[in-house]
């Protein structure tokens, strides 16, 4: 099952970032062994770097560290007039990986990272408490990132206001 986890999140990660008006996947290269080759230990696209941008600018790397820290944080004071459901994502914490620097120079293209962790690819595996079977495992990795996707947005959306808290 573990393979099925991964082949599932590659492909739902493409999908559920196209949606998004503020956060883009970046190119990854593919692999070098092919679909149907088995393999014990590497799997296929797990970290997916993806930009940001706010207002038809892209993000530099300090503001994506910026967006890195409140990714974690229930932001739901920080944002007046949010409705019920922005207010739901707003206050869900979400771990993404770390901002990185693509290319050379303090100037150059910056990343975050969205990935799947090995507790969380054990879960969809096995963990009843995402579902009791394997494609109830699946929506829940599904929903997840697209909750992690729907909050992405709501912070680009409000960027402005929360770094004029910070």
């Amino acid at each position: 099952l573990r393979l099925e986890v991964l082949r599932a999140f590659e492909a739902m990660v493409p999908g559920i970032w196209a949606g998004s008006g503020s956060s883009h996947i970046n190119a990854v290269s593919p692999p070098l062994l092919e679909n149907e080759t088995r393999r014990l230990l590497e799997s296929k696209t797990t970290v997916f770097p993806f930009s940001m941008t706010v207002g038809g600018r892209s993000l530099s790397f300090a503001e994506l560290g910026a967006v890195h820290r409140w990714m974690r944080e229930d932001l739901t004071s920080r944002v007046p007039g949010a409705t019920g459901a922005e207010r739901a994502a707003l206050g869900t914490p979400v771990q993404l990986g770390q901002p990185v620097r693509i290319g050379t120079g303090e100037e150059g293209a910056a990343v975050l990272r969205v990935a799947i962790s090995a507790p969380r690819i054990t879960s969809s595996c096995v963990g009843m408490e995402s579902g009791a079977s394997f494609a109830d495992r699946l929506g829940v990795l599904r929903r997840d990132l697209e909750a992690t996707m729907t909050k992405l947005d709501l912070v680009a959306c409000h960027y402005d206001t929360l770094a004029a808290l910070t």
